[in-house]
């Protein structure tokens, strides 16, 4: 027995997998598909449904190519077991129409390239299932409706890099005045240094002896050390706007 997994989906939290039974392909059936005129061949094909591993559908298509392209679809739905209800009602998701819209969609989506400028689908019910009068129309509208799709689901992945590139420039942009920031500092800081060792070079041999005693030195380096954490938690705190009542601003760390 040859079988191919036709397509697969997720339908209200349950996995369907809709397989085509490849060796009854064109093989005996009792059903009437009435094709529309013009149509030059035909194709019958058989496929079973499973929802989350259980058996609960039977479908029969009926193809009509107007030469090689696809322009008529006619479905038959049985249903088997008792996952499906036999009506819509009042259940949120109708599990057989969305079976029903997912073979369509993965049908239109393989023919994509042969598809009749106006291409029809229908389906009839075997009771006990009835009701869904909306399964039947144009597989143009469905294959529209996929490329819609795509073309959001590209437009968000597109802003998504976009957004995350201008992140990356932003980070780049913030690091790079930290190190701007810094740099500014250690220069400020050396120039403090050179501007002590040429005030030290012009005093007088008693006072430079004082300011190098070691409790001088000590107070130098305390200080020099305070100073370079003080700018370090400039440069590292975020500045915070305030704004005044005339409408001016001023930045406070």
């Amino acid at each position: 027995m040859d079988v191919l997994v036709f397509c697969r989906g997720l339908i209200d939290g349950r996995g369907v997998m809709v397989y085509e039974m490849i060796h009854q392909r064109d093989g005996y059936h009792t059903r009437d598909f009435e094709f529309a005129n013009g149509v030059t061949r035909r194709s019958i094909r058989f496929y079973e449904v499973d929802v989350d591993g259980v058996p609960s559908m039977k479908i029969e298509v009926g193809l009509g190519f107007f030469g090689n392209e696809l322009g008529h679809v006619l479905i038959f739905v049985t249903k088997v077991g008792d996952v499906i209800p036999n009506e819509w009602g009042s259940h949120p998701v109708d599990l057989a129409g969305e079976i029903v819209l997912l073979y369509i969609s993965t049908l239109a989506d393989l023919y994509a390239g042969r598809l009749d400028p106006l291409p029809f689908w229908r389906c009839t019910l075997d009771p006990p299932l009835v009701g869904r009068p909306y399964l039947h129309g144009e597989m143009m509208m469905m294959m529209m409706m996929i490329m819609m799709m795509m073309t959001m689901v590209t437009m968000m992945t597109m802003m998504t890099l976009v957004m995350a590139m201008m992140m990356v420039a932003m980070m780049t942009l913030m690091v790079m005045l930290m190190m701007m920031e810094m740099m500014m500092m250690m220069m400020m800081m050396m120039m403090m240094m050179m501007m002590m060792m040429m005030m030290m070079a012009m005093m007088s041999p008693t006072m430079m002896m004082a300011m190098m005693s070691p409790t001088m030195m000590m107070t130098r380096m305390m200080v020099m050390m305070v100073m370079m954490v003080m700018m370090v938690i400039m440069v590292m705190m975020p500045s915070t706007q305030v704004n005044r009542p005339n409408g001016t601003s001023i930045d406070e760390f």
